[in-house]
């Protein structure tokens, strides 16, 4: 399926944010899961979940903030919304604290 959105995308020269948003909902669950187990803990262990919750494509934005809002809700864990571009650059700071500019 990701190929095919790939594939499409490039006949069409770019992103199709509704189908998108769809292969988003078919694999955000995947994506979760993968990301628990690089981080070597259990789903128990979490003990908050972060999601980005602006700016941003509604449709991308939808499918993450109900995601986590359930699975914040399941955990009985707080749910902490993130600026999308705040988000991108403190991914800067995650493997080195200092940085110089």
């Amino acid at each position: 399926m990701l190929l095919h959105l790939r594939l499409k995308a490039c006949s069409l020269w770019g992103i199709i944010p509704e189908l998108a948003s769809r292969a988003h909902i078919v694999n955000i669950h995947k994506v979760v899961e993968e990301a628990i187990q690089v981080a070597k803990v259990s789903i128990n262990e979490l003990s908050a979940i972060a999601v980005t919750n602006g700016p941003g494509l509604a449709g991308f934005l939808l499918v993450g903030v109900n995601f986590a809002k359930g699975l914040s809700n399941s955990l009985n864990i707080p749910l902490i919304g993130v600026n999308h571009l705040e988000g991108h650059i403190s991914a800067c700071f995650v493997e080195n604290e200092k940085f110089n500019f």
